[in-house]
């Protein structure tokens, strides 16, 4: 498989995600409890809460407890790896 086109098909399942939460017009807070940090790589560790509405039209609450690792940019910002959104839930 061309990486290029590894890099593509992971956009565009992220980007059909992300349409998801907004059709079910969800709404998030995310706090970083701890940061596991070296050079250019870090670890958070953050808790979501907060809503979405289901096929009914009902609310349901989102909570959950999530592991992201990010890598810091040559500009200086820090830009996500990989994300497990219930990692610290299993």
């Amino acid at each position: 498989m061309d990486p290029g086109s590894a890099v593509q098909a992971q956009r565009t399942a992220a980007g059909g995600v992300v349409a998801g939460l907004i059709e079910a017009k969800t709404h998030m807070r995310g706090q970083v409890v701890q940061v596991v940090a070296t050079d250019d790589t870090a670890m958070l560790y953050t808790n979501f809460d907060g809503s979405s509405l289901g096929e009914d039209g009902r609310s349901i609450p989102i909570e959950q407890k999530a592991i992201e690792i990010l890598r810091r940019r040559p500009d200086g910002t820090r830009g996500l790896i990989i994300g497990d959104p219930i990692g610290r839930e299993r």
